[in-house]
């Protein structure tokens, strides 16, 4: 599908705080993330390979606290701190693998630990040169996306596993044709593409 070329760029990177980002309410709510893909033998259809229990709880001083459980066998769950206007991150609780990760967020400093199992935690500390996104609130950025058919953005993701900043694109594809009122927008990183079905 051949896309029209919007403001969104590799020249112009998306950063929390951006104004481009369309508000969303104030509202808690949870909700599910379901991952399809084909099978990988040769099948086309698309079946669930995993799901997550999305919840969103707002505070009156306007930040949220975005929690994250995948089923098993992944078994990891994640809360995050943002500021809701601009989606800001401020501090991150990740439980996967067997390690616990504790994050806060300063704009392009991140501080926090790392402890595997029953061994000493490990201090992070890390100044990067992009202020970053945490990946773990991919989702709610997606949803963020100003709906405009060609919008595409690069968008700085701190990885909290590979505890690296990487720089991945979104783009704004166009409405679904098989469903009435539901947007699709494509992530890419350089490793995979996924296509979210937005209502």
């Amino acid at each position: 599908v051949r896309l029209p070329a919007q403001a969104g760029s590799d020249s112009n990177p998306l950063r929390p705080g951006d104004p481009r980002l369309t508000p969303l309410a104030q509202t808690d709510t949870s909700y599910w993330l379901r991952y399809l893909a084909p099978d990988p033998g040769g099948d086309t259809a698309l079946r669930e390979r995993a799901h997550a229990e999305r919840g969103e709880h707002h505070w009156p001083d306007g930040v949220a606290l975005l929690t994250t459980q995948w089923a098993p066998p992944f078994n990891t769950v994640d809360s995050l701190q943002v500021e809701w206007n601009g989606l800001v991150p401020l501090r991150e609780r990740l439980r996967a693998g067997g390690a616990l990760r504790i994050f806060r967020y300063d704009g392009k400093h991140i501080t926090g630990s790392v402890q595997a199992g029953d061994s000493a935690a490990r201090p992070f500390d890390r100044m990067f040169d992009d202020a970053p996104f945490a990946f773990n609130e991919l989702e709610t950025l997606v949803r963020s996306m100003p709906l405009t058919p060609g919008f595409r953005v690069v968008v700085p993701l701190f990885s909290e596993i590979g505890e690296d900043v990487e720089h991945d694109t979104i783009t704004v594809m166009h409405p679904d044709s098989a469903a009435a009122g539901v947007w699709l927008i494509r992530f890419a990183d350089p490793v995979i593409v996924n296509t979210y079905r937005l209502e």
